[in-house]
């Protein structure tokens, strides 16, 4: 027994648990050269070093270990450059999300700053606003509604991820006052989009007017928005959550933002709605 290994002194010569080689066993990509019929002991040999040393390398890679066995040609030798290919694409992409979560990050905190400055205002106020990009979807349902909204904040929410659009705060609804009456959406505001999506609004840099309300359960916003603003046709109104984390109407106290002067007369940004 003296080429045999114990799997604990196995397991010491790579630092790991012996019950990491008994998952590897039951995955059936590091099976023991020798078991014991008796004792059910279980032994290994030298060789199986590069094995379990493949095994670690798909653990620090990120890849999956039930694919290890994809990476054995037919003559049962391992195709390493396949798998460390397979790793650096796996790390491109990690360091892709890494690279988004860091601009959303940053993109909150500049907004959490921003927003500071405009808390607690108790009469209408101006307020510069950079250049935004809104993930929107359609809302229909009713305002009072929690459950409603929230959902169609959460779904919107996972689209706008599966799409790595990284939604960042604020979050809110916009209201797009048409036809006398007025056509809603629900939107996160969006860091960096890595690509065209229909459901993108851009809305241009410029002065906004803004007013600090609170709207409580059962009241009409539409009768808040028009306590606020003289609408013309094709105006948009965001009602944004004002440094919050969630956007609940449970009064709570929203900024309405109504873009005004010249860039006001560009339609186009809420054609989308």
């Amino acid at each position: 027994m003296n080429r045999y290994f114990t799997i604990s002194k196995f397991a010491r010569l790579r630092g790991i648990d012996i019950n990491s080689l008994r998952y590897y066993e039951r995955l059936g990509i590091l099976i023991p050269a020798y078991t014991d019929p008796h004792t059910r002991y279980r032994y290994y040999t030298a060789e199986q070093l590069s094995i379990l040393d493949m095994i670690l390398l798909c653990i620090n890679l990120g890849v999956p270990l039930k694919e290890l066995k994809a990476y054995f040609d037919e003559s049962g030798r391992f195709q390493n450059r396949a798998l460390f290919e397979e790793g650096k694409r796996r790390t491109q992409e990690k360091i892709r999300e890494l690279q988004g979560s860091l601009r959303s990050i940053e993109h909150t905190l500049t907004f959490l700053e921003d927003t500071g400055r405009y808390t607690q205002k108790n009469a209408p106020y101006c307020r510069p606003i950079p250049h935004r990009r809104l993930v929107t979807a359609p809302y229909r349902g009713g305002l009072s509604d929690i459950n409603a909204m929230e959902t169609a904040f959460a779904s919107l929410n996972t689209y706008a991820r599966e799409r790595q659009l990284y939604p960042v705060l604020p979050m809110g609804i916009l209201n797009r006052f048409t036809g006398g009456r007025f056509l809603r959406a629900v939107y996160w505001e969006i860091s960096e989009p890595l690509s065209a999506d229909e459901r993108i609004v851009e809305l241009p840099k410029g002065s906004y007017r803004c007013v600090q309300a609170d709207w409580q359960p059962g009241e009409d916003m539409e009768v808040l928005l028009h306590r606020y603003f003289d609408l013309c046709e094709g105006d948009a109104v965001l009602v944004s959550n004002l440094g919050q984390s969630r956007l609940e109407p449970e009064t709570r106290t929203f900024e309405l933002q109504l873009l005004v002067g010249a860039a006001a007369g560009a339609r186009q940004p809420y054609a989308g709605l």
